[in-house]
């Protein structure tokens, strides 16, 4: 009987914890973690600051795992299509096509990961996972890249740089979201972007998606 009431306290206690995240991350996506306190987030989310104390150690630590939640939701995003089935010059193509359906679905998170990546100065230490992000990224586009050049499907160039550049790319159009989101833009923006990098990769006979 003890351990099911501690279960269900358990899920009570993630569950408060979820609505609270969801609450932080939205002002926080708004404002700057900086701006928000949490007293604020403890208004809005109509629980006391003694209940999100209890929650979370402190602010820093409720941005700490809000980040990795998030950070691992998109990573999980990029696999999904990075490690699924097709060709490595298909699943390139439809991951650079998907680009604007995961920023939409992660725009919040991704606004905050701008601001908290561009903004802090050099002397004050990154969000946690913000390298692990990158480096998920960076491996899985190094894999595809490799693989299709050992295939015959993609031409003989540097698989890092090639990976670096489509990396760096991606996150440099990520900071150009705005409120509200122009999804049709970024479709055409992603579309040039795909048929830009696919044209420099493809071999003559590579299939392209």
């Amino acid at each position: 009987m003890a351990g099911k009431q501690e279960s269900r306290k358990k899920r009570e206690k993630d569950q408060r914890k979820q609505e609270v995240l969801s609450i932080a991350l939205g002002l926080f996506s708004e404002r700057g973690v900086r701006n928000v306190s949490m007293q604020e987030i403890a208004d809005k989310a109509e629980y006391s600051v003694g209940t999100l104390y209890n929650l979370f150690a402190g602010k820093e630590a409720m941005f700490d795992e809000l980040f990795e939640n998030c950070s691992s939701q998109v990573k999980e995003a990029f696999l999904t299509v990075l490690e699924g089935p097709g060709t490595e010059s298909e699943r390139l193509s439809l991951f650079i096509k998907s680009m604007p359906d995961i920023l939409e679905e992660h725009a919040e998170f991704i606004r905050l990961y701008v601001a908290e990546t561009g903004q802090r100065p050099g002397n004050v230490s990154q969000p946690k996972n913000i390298d692990d992000l990158k480096s998920t990224l960076n491996i899985a586009l190094l894999a595809i890249i490799g693989d299709g050049i050992q295939k015959g499907l993609f031409r003989h160039v540097d698989p890092h740089i090639a990976a670096k550049a489509i990396g760096a790319l991606l996150e440099t159009l990520a900071f150009e979201i705005t409120e509200p989101f122009n999804k049709s833009e970024m479709m055409e923006v992603f579309a040039k972007v795909e048929h830009l990098f696919l044209k420099g990769l493809l071999l003559p006979g590579g299939h392209r998606s």
